[in-house]
């Protein structure tokens, strides 16, 4: 549970930074962390 509440909280402060940015070289470096904080929330369900 403590992994899954750690991708959740670190996830959302990236989706925030993904739709605040203005430049594509950090939009894509947002949204690669928010992929990783997201496998992170998502792949704790499956134990």
């Amino acid at each position: 549970m403590m992994v899954q509440a750690l991708g959740l909280m670190l996830g959302s402060s990236f989706i925030f930074l993904t739709g605040t940015t203005r430049e594509v070289g950090v939009l894509m470096l947002w949204m690669t962390v928010f992929g990783f904080c997201k496998g992170l929330h998502d792949a704790d369900k499956s134990i």
